[in-house]
Parts: C-alpha cells; sequence; structure tokens
C-alpha cells in the first residue's frame, strides 16, 4: 500500500524560485507513537489488548460499530493508498484504523491478528474484523517526499506533466534537512532495513511516502512494505541493500524531474545535499552490515516493471532511474 498523508503547502509568489525564503512545511503527522528505535532506548509498542481496553473505555464495548462511525467521518482520513484509507481515532493516540478498499462491508466482531514484528514498529496490523476493518499500529512521521507520490509519478510518465516549481522547491528543503541529520539516524534506518532483511521483508523502494521522517527526533521510520516480500521479491538472498535506503531517501524516480523544475540555486542545494544523504547512507550501511550489491535495487526494479507492463502499464522505473545514476554515478558505490 502507498500510503498519502495530508500535507499542506503555501508558497508566496516571489519564494518560488528562492529555496532559502521558504521553511520545511509542517504537516499533518500521522502513523507510529510506538517509534522503533535501535539505539538502546526502550520503547512500549501497542498491543492489541491495550487498544481494546483504551477503545472501549472512550467508544463502548462494540468496536467494530465504533470504529465505523469514527471512519464515517472524514474529519479523522489522515491518509489513503491503493489498497486501504487510513483514520486516525480521536482519543486513542498509539493506533490507527484502516478501511480495506477491496473488502466488503461488515459488522462482524474484531479479532487479534499475530503481529508480524512483535518487537518492532512497522505500523503493521494487530486486529481485524475479517474483512474491511482493520487496526494497526500508530507511528510518528511526516511522509517523505511529494504529498500523493503515487499519483505526481504517474502524472509525469504517463501524461507528461511537468513538476512544478513550488513541488519541487517543497523536495528541496526537505532533501537538505534530512541531509543534515546526525549519522546516528542513518545507522538506526540501516538496522531497521537490515533487521526486515533478516525476516526476509522487502522495503517499499519505489514511493517515499512509505518513509515517514520525524524531524523533531530526526529519525526515519518504515511503514508499507512490498507485498508479498518472503514470496515475490526473494531476488537474492539478501533482498535489501544499501542502494535501496539511498533510492528512497532521494527519491531517486523523480529526482530528475525535480532538477529540472529548479533554477540553478535550487538544483545546486539538492545536489549537494543529496550527495550528503548518500555519503551517509553509505557509510550507515556498512555500519549495520547492509550489502553493498545494487543489483538487487536493479532487479527490484525490473521485477516490477515486467510485472506492470504485463498488465499493460509501462512505468518506466529503469528510464526514470537512469535519470538519478547520471547526476550521482561518481558518488555511488
Amino acid at each position: 500500500m502507498n500510503v498519502t498523508f495530508c500535507q499542506n503547502f503555501s508558497f508566496r509568489a516571489a519564494d518560488r524560485n528562492n529555496i532559502n525564503n521558504i521553511a520545511l512545511t509542517k504537516y499533518n503527522k500521522v502513523l507510529y507513537s510506538d517509534t522503533l528505535s535501535f539505539s538502546g532506548n526502550s520503547m512500549k509498542l501497542g498491543q492489541f489488548e491495550t487498544f481494546v481496553q483504551k477503545f472501549q473505555n472512550i467508544y463502548g464495548p462494540d468496536i467494530t460499530k465504533g470504529l465505523h462511525n469514527i471512519v464515517s467521518d472524514i474529519g479523522n482520513k489522515i491518509g489513503e493508498g491503493a489498497e486501504k484509507v487510513v483514520y486516525a481515532i480521536p482519543g486513542v493516540d498509539d493506533f490507527v484504523a484502516g478501511i480495506l478498499k477491496k473488502q466488503s462491508f461488515s459488522d462482524a466482531p474484531m479479532a487479534k491478528v499475530q503481529d508480524k514484528f512483535p518487537n518492532h514498529n512497522f505500523s503493521q496490523t494487530l486486529g481485524s474484523n475479517g474483512s474491511d476493518l482493520i487496526i494497526m499500529k500508530k507511528v510518528n512521521g511526516e511522509s517523505h517526499s511529494l504529498p500523493d507520490w503515487a499519483k505526481n509519478y504517474r502524472a509525469a510518465i504517463y501524461d507528461g506533466v511537468n513538476v512544478p516549481i513550488d513541488k519541487a522547491i517543497l523536495f528541496v528543503n526537505q532533501a537538505v534537512t534530512i541531509s543534515d541529520f546526525p549519522l546516528d539516524s542513518y545507522v538506526d534506518f540501516a538496522q531497521q532495513v537490515k533487521y526486515l532483511t533478516s525476516v526476509k521483508e522487502k522495503v517499499d523502494i519505489f514511493n517515499p511516502n512509505n518513509v515517514l521522517i520525524d524531524y523533531g527526533e530526526k529519525k526515519f521510520n518504515l511503514i508499507d512494505l512490498m507485498p508479498n516480500s518472503s514470496k515475490f521479491y526473494q531476488i537474492k538472498p539478501e533482498i535489501n541493500c544499501t542502494r535501496d535506503m539511498v533510492n528512497v531517501l532521494s527519491d531517486a524516480l523523480m529526482h530528475k524531474r525535480y532538477m529540472d523544475a529548479l533554477n540553478k540555486d535550487g538544483a545546486s542545494k539538492l545536489f549537494e545535499g543529496t550527495k550528503k544523504i548518500i555519503s551517509k547512507t553509505q557509510q550507515a550501511g556498512d555500519i549495520a552490515g547492509l550489502s553493498d550489491d545494487s543489483s538487487i535495487t536493479f532487479q527490484t526494479y525490473d521485477t516490477l516493471q515486467k510485472l506492470l507492463i504485463a498488465k499493460g502499464r509501462n512505468p518506466k522505473y529503469a528510464e526514470s532511474y537512469k535519470g538519478f545514476l547520471d547526476l550521482y554515478r561518481d558518488f555511488l558505490k
């Protein structure tokens, strides 16, 4: 699933080509109160039983009915992807609700679902009514890159729409900001990826919205892993690599389009920021023991591209990625 989180932008006309005058827009903070940390900090991970107690104390015993009432209020919506729509649960801060788009409405009771990552938090499902409703762990952070990234990518690829300058400037500010995060932030991220590699789960290297950035804590948090990772995406035993991290933080597939939209000053800022992201990510990958076999990334793009071409769509991942490689080849392992 590619979740899009609500983000609010405002740009003065005079600021459109002046990166320095545009502060990073603060987005709605959504998904992860139980922020994953590998740096030794203790953390309390949300459990289904905790959710039930908190929810029933506020909304009464019928959880399914209460959740359907909550998701019927558009004001609670915080994100939407290809497979589900995500909603905040007022008063229950550690969890979010999801409505599965392809499932029929059901008033069946909610039941506990086995936690795939009991000691970690990737916004995994904790409960379900067996049909349209699910409960997930909540994650702190702001979605990386453009709001509704998948829609913007499709518009660029299929409709030839150029990236507007304000959106390109938004990404410049994000890239420059995270490029100044300490190396420890990147190591923490690399260790998340290393853990997922150990359980044969594939990080989504296509949509950067599936990295939530906690700017206050200077942390990168992952959500929405690739579907059927352990079955379909077993490209190589390592399954994830350092280049995957580089690409999702740099928004490799849209990167050249941002460059094309920017003036000389903006492009220079993005280039220098991205070089720092690449350097810190590659150092972090080495520290965490991630594979530096970049062919894993190429094969992931190729695998999904062939799948989509078979369905009548060519996402042009290879072509888009080439634009990024041409810019940064000298700095990549």
